[in-house]
Parts: C-alpha cells; structure tokens; sequence
C-alpha cells in the first residue's frame, strides 16, 4: 500500500498495482482504492498533469476497481479528456454502482431523488474584504449549517504557504457552492494557469465529516506556457 506524504485527510487508499500502462500511442489506467476515483484522478495529476476534481456524496465512499484505456496524442498526453472522463463514471456505475456526472473536469457522485450533491447547495457570503481562505471558510460554515456534517474547506501550500492568504474583495448571493469555491480557486491563481483540483470526501460514520482537499498538481509551468514535471 502506498500514499506518499499527502496525509490521511488527503490520501487515497492506492494499492502497488494503481498505475498508468502506455503502449504506443494507447495507455490504460488501473486503480483498486477506497475511493477509486479520487485514486484515478490523482494518477492522471501526476501522469499526465491533467487537473480532474471528485466530488463524493455525505454517503461516503464506495471501494472497486477500475480498467479504462484510452488514446495517447502523439507527445504523449491524453488525446481525448472528455471522453476519458466519461469512460471512468460509466465504468463506475458499471463496477460498483456509483452514478456520476461529469460537469467540466469535475466528477460529481449523485443519487437522484435520494441527496442532494454538497456543492450543489445554494449559499451566500457577505460581501467583504477578507483572505480567501477566510471566505472558504465561510463556505464551509455554511455548508455544515445545512446538511449538519462538519464541512471543512481548503487543505493546500505552495512552498509551505498556505492557499488563499491574499485579501479581497469577495461576496455570493445564492450561488452553487461548487461555483463559489471555483470562483475562490481562480482568484488565488492570479492569472497563472489552474494547478489546483479538489476531493470532496465524507464520513458519515465518525460523527459526519466533510473535507474539500485542495490539490496541487506536481507540474511546472515551461517557457511556452505548457505544463512539466517538477
């Protein structure tokens, strides 16, 4: 079993066999976790430097495995995000049972008629000049208001500073709390291009906890505005 340094909060159970296989111009992605999708999309974060957050229900998580292929471009990286994307949540359903719906780079487990997505509740932050880590935390007081769960929001640090520690102006009325933290997630970029993704992840059965881990892709930026390996 292997989860680096990311931490319990931050790791996903990944087992030796979690790996990216290329053969020409195809690869296959194999994962068998507590959480396999999360496991997926931190696979494709560090393969490939392809940012894909996972959003899980309150309900908690759903242990499987997943064997998805798919098509390389000729320098190597994925030639059809989208696609890939929709494979993974089909290939969920159909291991373990787990519906998702793909908006973006965003996967979003869901049980119609039964819960409602976190991040699909409507929520609002006084407008206001504060940290944006302060206004996630708002986010998060919010959401825990409304569903009862104890929802913390963001876990990340570039060269040991913590995320969202410029002040400005920021308020929602009503709005997605999916939409406000992405919000959140641009303004701390500055311009620079998107490293960051998140796992949304419950436990209903430690006295009912959610964790919105905010991830950092280990890429760099080169001259031309391409992402590489650090």
């Amino acid at each position: 079993m292997r989860c680096g340094l990311l931490g319990i909060l931050v790791c996903s159970v990944l087992f030796a066999q979690d790996r990216v296989v290329r053969d020409g111009g195809k690869a296959r992605l194999l994962v068998e976790a507590l959480r396999p999708l999360d496991a997926a999309a931190i696979l494709l974060a560090t393969e490939f430097g392809v940012a894909v957050s996972v959003e899980e229900l309150q309900s908690g998580p759903r242990p499987g495995k997943l064997d998805v292929s798919f098509a390389l471009a000729r320098d190597g990286s994925i030639e059809n995000i989208p696609a890939l994307l929709q494979t993974l949540v089909d290939e969920a359903k159909h291991q373990f049972g787990s519906e998702y719906r793909v908006e973006g780079r965003i996967l979003i487990q869901e049980e119609q008629g039964k819960m409602m997505p976190l991040l699909d509740r409507l929520i609002t932050i006084p407008s206001g000049v504060r940290s944006l880590a302060e206004s996630a935390g708002i986010l998060s007081q919010e959401l825990s208001k409304q569903t009862g769960f104890r929802v913390h929001c963001c876990q990340a640090s570039v060269a040991g500073i913590p995320w969202g520690m410029q002040s400005v102006l920021f308020g929602a009325k009503e709005e997605k709390a999916r939409i406000v933290l992405n919000r959140l997630i641009a303004l701390s970029l500055e311009g620079r291009p998107n490293r960051y993704y998140y796992l949304l992840r419950c436990d209903p059965k430690t006295g009912g906890w959610c964790f919105i881990n905010l991830m950092r892709l280990p890429w760099e930026i080169d001259s031309l505005g391409r992402f590489k390996r650090e």
